[in-house]
């Protein structure tokens, strides 16, 4: 049986003026069950007496060029975390409206050169992990603030076998990444052993 949906109209009280930037980027519901969005001049929630969208937060990011929408991830149903164009992740605490400037580092970089981000992925246990194509992966934990990076090094054989990783897959038991000229590689929890997967090819190799 299908369900009927009934169209209404939900109007904005914005008392810092409405314009382009307080638009939604992305719909949510916090910790309350509420209805909620976040847009580049704060937070919004829906007030259900009154019908409109109340502004309960505000900050002003200015990250955003025109037309670009960021993929904005919910995270434990505490945070918003999100990249810009120019390589940089940032969280916002739903409760407060804190803005956590998320700062990539990496001993591969250097020349004041940013880290360059290809994917911001959620992980199964709440927290993140960034693929970038020259610094391999970071994983961040939110309420911690702590990150830690993943990468190939030469003197370490328990490493990435490449620092260039695209796209990643967090299962129960294995983490699967993809990395342009090695192939498909994959990292077994707990265990030291990284293995690169090309189909057909019976000698894939074992980093170990």
């Amino acid at each position: 049986q299908s369900e009927t949906f009934s169209l209404i109209s939900v109007s904005f009280l914005d008392p810092y003026r409405i314009n382009q930037k307080s638009s939604p980027i992305y719909f949510f519901k916090n910790e309350s069950n509420e209805v909620c969005f976040f847009s580049e001049t704060g937070l919004f929630k829906l007030n259900k007496k009154s019908n409109r969208f109340e502004q309960y937060k505000s900050f002003h990011l200015n990250y955003f060029p025109s037309g670009f929408k960021p993929k904005v991830f919910l995270v434990q149903n505490k945070y918003l975390a999100f990249k810009t164009q120019a390589d940089y992740c940032y969280g916002v605490e739903i409760a407060t409206g804190r803005v956590l400037t998320i700062s990539l580092k990496s001993p591969l970089i250097t020349n004041n050169k940013p880290v360059e981000i290809y994917e911001v992925i959620p992980s199964q246990n709440g927290n993140l992990w960034v693929t970038t194509t020259n610094a391999g992966v970071f994983r961040i934990d939110l309420p911690n603030e702590r990150i830690t990076e993943h990468l190939f090094h030469n003197s370490t054989n328990n490493s990435l076998p490449s620092n260039s990783i695209e796209f990643l897959l967090e299962t129960e038991d294995v983490l699967w990444l993809s990395s342009p000229g090695i192939g498909l590689i994959k990292t077994e929890k707990n265990k030291p052993l990284l293995a690169t997967y090309n189909p057909g090819n019976e000698n894939s190799k074992s980093y170990n």
